[in-house]
């Protein structure tokens, strides 16, 4: 449990920074493909509403992944014996760590489970009225001219057993329908809007069901459910809504009187249907699903002015453009990912000794053995040497802070924290970021000669400083290990920080010895 609870906080805080990083750069994107036309650009903000889904739960190697290709490819040019060596120092380079305690981590999983059960109630309860006004409609099966047109329409764009219905619950057409596509009319459209206009709105609606738009628009609502609280995934969805209509726009224009005309037709629907009031909040399709201003704007922009379209080596160039900013973006995200642990106090000893100067020597005279058996008991102390200078008193507990030692000639206040020589442990990926300077290890030409290759392992403490106190060999080949040892050793760390104080840690660090085949 407490590792899903990880897991959860982990993705929500790296989707708090990988989101806008992904919006901008899909912004660019969108850019650089607008002669490449709307198509493109709709293209363009689908792939990043995936993107920013899925990639704050992703967790990559891209470090070690790097290194290795680079090491390949040094030894391939340089390296005549075939032999190099590469270090892994954790998961990637990480941005930090965030340290929470317990009740904090699960208290913020559970506001962040709140959220998206809300948002998956509201996309519930909005399916829910577009099926109960889909039942509850009247399908315009008389014959008439407005069925006459919806036929025409459903043959220029290939929709196939398409329901045409009526409805006053709507205040414009609307496309729902997933396997049973529906276009959905105010039962007064014939005599609010005109002819010409009607054309061009149904016209648009049947663009919508020729693309499957209901249940695409479906599928990006139920992926991006676990961001939905962020505000730049609203204005990721308001992009991918608004070059949806500019696709259909171009569509519908092509299947009625032009460009102009339809703009024109689009400019009066929108004066219609925009003082009309929708009854019910639903999830379905309608053509003014974008009807910002500027959205609205940009989308009669784009029917009016002059088309230029781009074909050959600047096509090319800009899918190769708009490509490299979504590989870079991505990367970058990976690279940068950031880890979240459960906060931990370092482990208390079980076990020390306390030595008693002598008055004249300074040296032990007395020391005494103390156990730590658990929190309720009493710690116990056992006298090593018969005391010969003076009397001594020692009293401790396992509950106390503090251990105090009384002599005729000292008294001393010793905090049993500072008398732990433990470290606390810390990810190799999170020390990873902390690296000041590194000395590549070399290949012993001994194994090279010997044909041995594998995996060191390395046991590290760092102190408070950043220098390593102490580097034991957890496995690997022992005509291997010195060269790991010598290396590692002089390595040198930005003291790691807890609660802005610096703390010793314990991390592992990996030697990899490679012989090309």
């Amino acid at each position: 449990m407490k590792a899903i609870e990880l897991w959860v906080l982990g993705y929500a805080m790296n989707a708090l920074w990988q989101v806008p990083l992904l919006f901008t750069t899909a912004w660019l994107a969108a850019r650089l493909a607008h002669r490449s036309g709307p198509a493109t650009q709709h293209r363009i903000w689908v792939s990043a509403v995936l993107l920013e889904t899925v990639l704050p739960g992703c967790s990559f190697p891209l470090q070690q992944w790097l290194q290795t290709a680079i090491a390949s490819m040094h030894s391939s040019v340089h390296n005549t014996t075939g032999a190099y060596v590469t270090v892994t120092t954790g998961a990637g380079i990480v941005h930090g760590g965030l340290q929470m305690a317990p009740v904090w981590l699960t208290i913020a999983t559970t506001l962040y489970g709140c959220a998206l059960l809300y948002f998956a109630l509201r996309l519930a309860v909005g399916l829910r009225h577009a099926t109960v006004l889909q039942l509850r409609a009247e399908p315009a099966s008389r014959p008439s001219d407005l069925t006459e047109r919806c036929a025409r329409y459903a043959r220029i764009f290939g929709v196939h057993n398409a329901i045409v219905a009526v409805s006053n619950e709507i205040s414009g057409p609307l496309t729902l329908g997933i396997r049973r596509r529906t276009l959905m009319l105010p039962v007064d459209v014939e005599i609010t809007v005109g002819n010409e206009d009607l054309e061009a709105a149904l016209a648009h609606e049947f663009a919508h069901m020729q693309r499957h738009d209901f249940a695409k628009n479906l599928l990006y609502e139920l992926i991006s459910l676990p961001i939905a609280l962020h505000p730049f995934q609203w204005l990721t969805r308001q992009r991918i809504a608004e070059t949806r209509e500019i696709v259909c726009d171009a569509m519908a224009a092509e299947a009625v009187c032009g460009r102009e005309r339809y703009a024109r037709s689009l400019l009066r629907l929108a004066t219609t249907f925009s003082a009309a009031t929708q009854l019910v909040p639903i999830h379905a399709i309608g053509i003014f699903d974008a009807n910002h201003a500027e959205d609205f704007e940009r989308r009669v922009m784009n029917l009016t002015e002059k088309r230029i379209d781009i074909r050959g080596i600047r096509r090319v160039a800009t899918a190769a453009a708009c490509a490299a900013l979504g590989l870079t973006a991505c990367a970058s995200a990976l690279a940068l990912r950031m880890q979240v642990a459960t906060q931990t106090a370092p482990t208390p000893p079980t076990s020390f000794t306390l030595a008693i100067p002598h008055p004249a020597t300074g040296k032990p005279a007395q020391s005494f053995a103390v156990e730590v058996a658990s929190t309720s008991a009493p710690a116990t102390a056992s006298a090593t040497a018969p005391v010969t200078a003076s009397e001594t008193a020692a009293s401790t507990t396992a509950a106390a802070t503090r251990i105090r030692v009384l002599t005729p000639t000292t008294v001393e206040d010793t905090d049993d924290t500072q008398a732990s020589s433990g470290s606390m442990q810390v990810s190799a990926g999170i020390m990873a970021g902390n690296i000041l300077s590194k000395v590549t290890p070399v290949y012993p030409q001994e194994a090279k000669d010997q044909k041995i290759q594998g995996v060191v392992v390395l046991n590290a403490i760092i102190g408070k400083d950043g220098v390593i106190k102490n580097l034991e060999v957890i496995s690997g080949p022992k005509e291997l290990r010195g060269s790991a040892l010598d290396a590692v050793k002089a390595w040198t760390y930005k003291p790691y920080l807890l609660n802005g104080n610096p703390t010793e840690v314990e991390t592992t660090i990996t030697v990899n010895y490679h012989l090309a085949e």
